[in-house]
């Protein structure tokens, strides 16, 4: 089965607003959400303050693709 991976855009925040190690208990929260949901610990988490607005659209641009792209393998494969 093809490994899958959780996507998430938050924000925009002030970056002045943003205390020291803003992204800290993001990050725990997840992966302590993941390892509650799944019963396993994250092999990847990766995240950080900083992406621009425009890097924010691109990245969901992107997920979106990929969204449509498998609904449309489902629905090749309901088919069939």
């Amino acid at each position: 089965m093809a490994k899958e991976y959780w996507c998430c855009i938050i924000g925009p925040a002030e970056g002045k607003k943003l205390p020291h190690r803003a992204d800290f208990p993001i990050r725990t929260a997840v992966q302590k959400a993941f390892e509650d949901m799944i019963g396993e610990v994250a092999e990847t988490c990766y995240s950080g303050w900083g992406c621009s607005e425009v890097d924010a659209n691109k990245i969901m641009g992107v997920w979106l693709d990929l969204s449509k792209a498998k609904d449309l393998r489902e629905e090749v494969d309901d088919d069939m």
